[in-house]
């Protein structure tokens, strides 16, 4: 799903928890009458992640990607947002996931759901879940159209393309997304190359957002399979939802992290937008976003990469998540079974009606490791 030049290939080896923190495994009572399962307590931990999808999808992400607050914030920047200057005339394609026509980026009805999962921390591979596209896989395979489809890298796969793929396994993908990209990419801003003589704003902005991630605060992305699901029948399983914290539309998301953002750069760059000043689909108005968060010379070939720490961009960026009194966006409902429930938290079963979800289908894959242009 990434702005993508070529393709990285997915971590094989078990990952650990040393790179990032997690919180210790909580207990869930479950009623009488249902067998909770859980994933094996003495490897349980419990992580807040965020990920985006169609509201009718639902909030627990089976076969979907999801990241931490670092690791979504890094993939909104680098694809999601951007997409409007990026993908103007839909001059955009390369192999590989395509941001100019992905529905968990141009969907209708999108939502941003802050969930706590309980997972078993013997993490592998990553896989990469994205939504079928006219019957083709992002990866060079075939799919049902409107479904969605994991993808899981052999070692050495990304050396061709298709890259050759391998099954996924049980275990919930972990992946750092500054291991994975930040040190061969990041803090060397926007440069010209053979291959890329005349970047334009959009790509130069793209370099730009790897120099937010450092290796103190690198970003996780994880995938979570329905082969390792918790639901109410099969043998052992590597994660659950603990709680589904918060569900906001992904418009009031937008507009409240990019008011915050926009603060910080000069407001005659707005003002320049006139009618569309407020309009986060225009491309003046996402320029002047990437120009506060990154420096007003980060659209530019060799231009410095300043703006926003990245600890301003995270509070930015969870400031939807708050509370409307401290300007968050409103809570929804989940929606499941094609009927809005309310909201649940500290779930003492599976999924937020009960049992094993019928037909989720992922939210949008917290990337696809491909490298950024």
């Amino acid at each position: 799903m990434f702005t993508a030049i070529f393709v990285v290939g997915f971590a094989t080896q078990p990952a650990t928890l040393a790179t990032f923190a997690t919180q210790p495994a909580t207990v869930a009572t479950a009623p009488a009458d249902q067998v909770l399962r859980r994933p094996d307590t003495r490897f349980a931990r419990n992580i807040t992640v965020f990920h985006v999808n169609q509201h009718s999808f639902g909030a627990v992400p089976v076969n979907m990607n999801t990241a931490d607050l670092t690791g979504d914030l890094f993939f909104d920047l680098l694809e999601v947002l951007i997409s409007p200057l990026l993908c103007q005339n839909h001059s955009h394609k390369l192999p590989g996931p395509d941001p100019c026509t992905n529905p968990e980026a141009m969907g209708a009805d999108l939502v941003v759901n802050k969930v706590t999962l309980e997972v078993d921390s013997r993490f592998s591979g990553y896989a990469a879940c994205n939504v079928c596209v006219e019957g083709q896989d992002p990866f060079g395979g075939y799919c049902e159209d409107g479904k969605y489809i994991c993808d899981c890298l052999a070692t050495g796969g990304a050396a061709s393309w298709p890259p050759k793929l391998r099954p996924c396994n049980t275990t919930v993908g972990f992946e750092e997304v500054y291991s994975l990209m930040g040190k061969g990419i990041g803090h060397k801003g926007c440069r010209r190359s053979p291959q890329l003589p005349s970047p334009t704003p959009a790509q130069c902005y793209v370099e730009g957002v790897f120099g937010k991630l450092t290796a103190a605060d690198g970003g996780a992305w994880y995938s979570s399979l329905e082969a390792g699901f918790c639901g109410e029948e099969g043998g052992d399983c590597t994660w659950r939802v603990a709680s589904v914290d918060k569900i906001v539309s992904r418009s009031c998301h937008v507009r409240v992290f990019g008011e915050e953002v926009q603060r910080a750069g000069a407001p005659e760059c707005l003002d320049a937008c006139g009618k569309d000043r407020t309009n986060v689909t225009s491309p003046c108005w996402v320029s002047c976003l990437y120009k506060a968060a990154l420096g007003p010379d980060a659209g530019h070939p060799d231009g410095k990469v300043g703006g926003l720490s990245l600890e301003a961009l995270k509070q930015a960026w969870a400031k939807p998540f708050l509370g409307e009194e401290s300007g968050g966006c409103p809570a929804l409902e989940e929606w499941a079974g094609g009927q809005r429930r309310p909201l649940l938290n500290s779930l003492p079963v599976l999924s937020p009606w009960g049992g094993r979800p019928r037909t989720l289908l992922p939210s949008r894959a917290a990337g696809t490791l491909v490298a950024a242009l």
